[in-house]
């Protein structure tokens, strides 16, 4: 487990990102991450 500090900003478009996906932003990060390690 390891936690990441985001900007306020920053934080507040992964959340507005996951709402518009319907899942919770620690899913939508973990899958934004394991896409930028397949590239």
């Amino acid at each position: 487990m390891r936690g990441v500090r985001l900007p306020v900003d920053l934080d507040q478009r992964v959340h507005a990102a996951a709402d518009n996906a319907g899942v919770k932003a620690s899913i939508l990060i973990r899958e934004w991450i394991e896409l930028g390690l397949t590239n």
